[in-house]
């Protein structure tokens, strides 16, 4: 009898791409070891029989826990290993908090790295697969999303590399190029513009053009709306549960749009991007039109 394929998945809490991400996975038939910080978040998760364990990517002590529990959990390989976990940052770059970029940049970039690291004997053991959760952010630059595109992109890079490196041992390694999704992660991305902003005078203008973009996403993007959840898992487990997995998957709400916009001009691309941010309106105000 065959052995039963094993994943886990961080950043599983509920409601969010890592809980759908572990439910389609289970539904697919393979052992889930779901994991959050904060384990009262996954608890409807281990109602459904799936295995659950703390694991807070920012904090090392967590990994190698985790790292040893899952382990003892298995007493085998580790056969898939998705790095989910992530947060999101949107403020003008120079407003922004260096303190929380260096949070950001070490949760979404370093942090995969570090859990990586503590899962590698047990991924190669299996010759086994790596998928990280990215954004096709890391190809756009989006205004007010600076530092959490960069780190994006950071991570993309990342991901091409350990490809390359982990390939000689059997290795897979995926990222995903993320769309547009239907979760509630705008509604806790809002930010406040310091009074002493520059931008403070045109607060309406770029409130309007960062927040209509993206908690009226159903409204703006009438004829092509975010992907429902479900169907981003089943896209992404799908592709990942291959003999020969796909490099990048790419999936959500205009991803192909975005992959064309890095090819533009950056003249046109910033014109499209101005206008959809309210950048253009503050040019506008700014020239006395």
């Amino acid at each position: 009898m065959a052995r039963q394929k094993t994943v886990l998945v961080t950043g599983c809490s509920e409601g969010g791409v890592g809980d759908a991400l572990a439910q389609e996975y289970h539904r697919q038939g393979l052992r889930v070891i779901a994991t959050a910080r904060n384990l009262d978040k996954v608890g409807h998760l281990k109602a459904m029989g799936l295995d659950v364990i703390r694991l807070d990517v920012e904090d090392a002590n967590s990994i190698r826990d985790a790292a040893v529990e899952v382990q003892k959990l298995l007493g085998s390989p580790l056969d898939m290993l998705v790095n989910n976990a992530g947060i999101g940052y949107y403020v003008p770059l120079v407003d922004a908090d260096i303190e929380h970029g260096k949070k950001l940049f070490n949760v979404n970039v370093l942090a995969v790295l570090a859990v990586t690291q503590a899962f590698t004997k047990q991924i190669v053991a299996a010759k086994g697969t790596i998928v990280n959760v990215g954004s096709v952010g890391s190809l756009v630059p989006v205004p007010f999303q600076g530092l959490y595109v960069a780190s994006k992109a950071a991570l993309l890079h990342l991901t091409a590399c350990l490809r390359i490196e982990l390939a000689p041992f059997g290795v897979k390694v995926v990222h995903i190029q993320a769309g547009g999704l239907k979760t509630d992660w705008a509604a806790h991305s809002r930010w406040e513009l310091p009074d002493t902003s520059i931008y403070a005078p045109f607060h309406d203008e770029i409130e309007s053009g960062l927040h209509g973009h993206l908690t009226t996403f159903d409204k703006t993007c009438k004829y092509n709306p975010p992907d429902p959840l479900h169907d981003f898992a089943a896209r992404v487990v799908r592709d990942s549960l291959g003999s020969r997995p796909p490099a990048q998957v790419w999936v959500g709400t205009g991803v192909w749009g975005c992959w064309m916009a890095s090819f533009f001009w950056h003249t046109f691309q910033d014109g499209i991007l101005s206008s959809m941010y309210g950048l253009k309106k503050v040019a506008e105000r700014l020239a006395g039109k």
